[in-house]
């Protein structure tokens, strides 16, 4: 008997629908917020706040137009660093973001990219999206993975 109701709760356990995750607040807000820093902390020049945006992680990764850019984390304040030395002018708007909490200290996040880099030697403009991964660390948000593309 005890056996019957073991399979009968287990197989009631198997029929029932996946647990949904729940939209926090706090999570949500706080990726948003990351997302608006990164736009507003290479337009405004703050290259060590920048930095501390991306996580120093064996896991980190930042794609760009499909193709690895930055495959750690050491190569991304690289990357900043060279474009800290450009001295660019940048307009940097991320809108559109939506966020999905995947645990009290992960996110999945999503947003519309429209930037403008201009210096005496480089200039670039991107309209597109980035997608990722953001994870809460050292008391605040950072990149985990990132991948920008814009329509071909």
């Amino acid at each position: 008997m005890r056996r019957r109701l073991a399979v009968f709760a287990l197989t009631l356990a198997a029929c029932a629908p996946p647990p949904t995750l729940e939209a926090d607040p706090d999570v949500r807000a706080g990726v948003e917020q990351l997302l608006q820093r990164w736009a507003r902390d290479g337009a405004t020049g703050e290259w060590a706040a920048l930095k501390d945006l991306y996580a120093d992680d064996p896991a980190f990764s930042w794609i760009e137009q499909g193709r690895v850019a930055y495959p750690d984390f050491a190569a991304v304040i690289e990357g900043v660093d060279k474009a800290a030395a450009e001295k660019p002018q940048i307009t940097s708007v991320v809108d559109n973001i939506a966020v999905t909490p995947l645990g009290a200290a992960t996110a999945a996040f999503r947003a519309d990219v429209d930037m403008t880099f201009k210096s005496e030697s480089v200039g670039f403009e991107f309209d597109g999206v980035i997608t990722g991964v953001a994870v809460w660390r050292d008391n605040r948000w950072q990149f985990l993975q990132a991948h920008l593309s814009s329509p071909k």
